[in-house]
């Protein structure tokens, strides 16, 4: 069995979570932060068409920024900082180490995920 990254299941449990009210939200426009360390492309295509496919269309209501460290650590805080004074509306980190990154820069969306999950 393949493990799992703890970012993507963060992700897609946001996007359960919170996905249906954006959604509903049609006039507003959000920016979202791409951050991939080393490779994922197909996971990066799956979340933008899964936006997609529930009405966040790119360049209409959504703007990508993408930012690929190639596993530099350096990169990522940079990919980070840039995320923050953009101030994105959400980040798609796509490892564990970038994810750590993400969040101790801060100033990006920060939730606390367990206080809306079903018990």
């Amino acid at each position: 069995m393949r493990k799992v990254s703890a970012s993507v299941i963060f992700v897609i449990c946001c996007f359960l979570t919170f996905g249906p009210a954006v959604v509903h939200c049609e006039t507003d426009k959000y920016k979202i932060g791409i951050s991939s360390w080393v490779g994922f492309p197909s996971s990066v295509k799956g979340f933008k068409d899964s936006l997609a496919a529930e009405g966040l269309t790119e360049g209409e209501n959504v703007t990508f920024l993408s930012g690929k460290s190639d596993g530099d650590k350096n990169k990522q805080h940079a990919i980070a900082e840039h995320f923050k004074k953009e101030r994105v509306d959400l980040v798609y980190s796509l490892c564990t180490s970038g994810t750590f990154i993400i969040k101790k820069i801060g100033g990006v969306l920060k939730l606390d995920l367990f206080r809306y999950l079903p018990n």
